[in-house]
């Protein structure tokens, strides 16, 4: 008898789907066939007309614990992952301190262990010397992460080891972390291009960053991820221009890109509407932009969408939109914008999982036990009713800076999460 079994369900990996069971043992997925084929279980979960996906792995998470409880912590941040079908979250090395040294990683994966509520991986700094690389390798880094511009003045703390602004210095950074074989996400934003703007600035502080910032970077790095040997995934991609430097950098390097849902629902007039609580970076663009994310992501030139979630609380972002902090928390919502879209067309449901849950995980080296629904993965399930109408708001929203999400409130979605199950337990229901 099994311990759990999945029945009746539309089960979506990214390239099928069809109408099967899945027999859970022991937390892994022990065995998938055709509806009742695979025997009594001690527990049976009826998934008729509901989609039953592989929990998402969200590849760019923040919730810089252990500084600033007060935006979230792993405990509450996780606990929303789970309530967006999201499984496994791969945590950014900004915090205070940041995951720049062995024994910080250490500390925040037993701060992790104890408190989250969905799997983890920690990313560290990429600006550091070889040896602290291989240890931080060692400790159980997932990744590095590589900032190519200097960090808020008023973070410094924060961002020490994590980010090289010249040539020489994102060369060195990504020399070193070829030699671990692990891959580098690299926020992709040109400082000698943003001090120029920054010197042209109008009123608008949203002119200092306009989108050949972040394309500029992304050429740099095709150029030195091809010299280097270094894997470089480009994170939050906010426009085509981006697109365009990273397609056209990919024949000849190692690069995968990512955007996020934010970026290709949210535009500029949501800057007009909601001013500094939309504030992110790169910041948001136009319609045209939204449309090229979508297509890039339709089309595999974008492998991933990850939620960048960025908890601040209402405080935090309720100042001047040049002065504010940049991010908003997305992590619940991620899956279930990507899913409406499915609904209205814009994806196809395989694309969809290959975005949010096999790339992120190919990418960083999880799959098959993360991002599949096959014998022997870890049974991280998340089951959708793709008809039911979900209305997002302020009120549901478990980040502990859900408060923040002003510009989903009142939004309405097709699609509703019922259930979601990591490692055959059920974490949200």
């Amino acid at each position: 008898m099994h311990d759990v079994t999945i029945l009746n369900g539309i089960v979506v990996t990214g390239i099928r789907t069809e109408v099967l069971d899945l027999a859970i043992d022991a937390g892994s997925i022990s065995e998938v066939g055709p509806a009742g084929t695979l025997g009594g279980a001690r527990q049976e979960i009826d998934a008729t007309d509901l989609y039953v996906l592989p929990g998402a792995v969200d590849a760019h998470f923040h919730c810089r614990a252990p500084s600033h409880p007060e935006r979230g912590t792993f405990a509450s941040e996780t606990k929303a992952a789970a309530a967006g079908g999201v499984t496994t979250v791969l945590e950014m090395p900004v915090s205070d301190p940041p995951c720049s040294t062995p024994a910080v990683l250490r500390s925040r994966r037993d701060l992790g262990e104890r408190e989250c509520h969905v799997d983890f991986g920690l990313f560290a700094g990429a600006a550091v010397n070889p040896s602290v690389a291989h240890e931080m390798v060692a400790a159980g880094a997932i990744g590095f992460k590589l900032f190519t511009h200097r960090p808020p003045p008023d973070r410094v703390a924060e961002f020490s080891g994590l980010w090289a602004e010249s040539e020489d210095g994102i060369y060195s950074a990504l020399e070193t972390v070829a030699l671990t074989g692990l891959p580098c996400t690299v926020h992709a934003e040109n400082q000698s291009l943003i001090e120029r703007f920054e010197s042209l600035q109008t009123q608008d502080p949203r002119s200092s960053r306009p989108p050949v910032i972040e394309a500029a970077a992304i050429s740099l790095l095709g150029v030195v991820s091809r010299y280097t040997g270094a894997r470089v995934h480009i994170a939050h991609m906010s426009s085509g221009a981006a697109v365009e430097a990273l397609v056209a950098a990919s024949p000849t390097a190692r690069l995968t890109g990512e955007t996020c849902p934010h970026y290709m629902i949210f535009n500029e007039e949501q800057i007009e509407e909601f001013g500094s609580m939309v504030k992110v970076a790169p910041p948001l663009r136009t319609a045209e932009d939204n449309k090229a994310l979508w297509d890039a992501v339709a089309t595999g030139a974008i492998e991933v969408i990850a939620s960048d979630h960025a908890p601040f609380t209402p405080a935090d972002k309720a100042v001047p939109y040049g002065s504010a902090p940049r991010g908003i928390p997305g992590v619940e919502t991620m899956v279930p914008v990507v899913l409406d879209a499915v609904n209205r067309g814009v994806l196809t449901l395989e694309r969809a999982v290959n975005a949010l849950s096999e790339n992120p995980a190919r990418i960083f080296g999880l799959y098959p036990k993360k991002g599949a629904l096959r014998e022997g993965s870890d049974a991280d399930v998340a089951l959708w009713n793709p008809t039911a109408e979900n209305t997002l708001t302020l009120k549901s929203f478990q980040s502990r800076s859900g408060g923040s999400a002003i510009a989903y409130d009142g939004m309405v979605l097709k699609g509703r999460l019922r259930r979601t199950l990591l490692r055959g337990i059920t974490v949200f229901n």
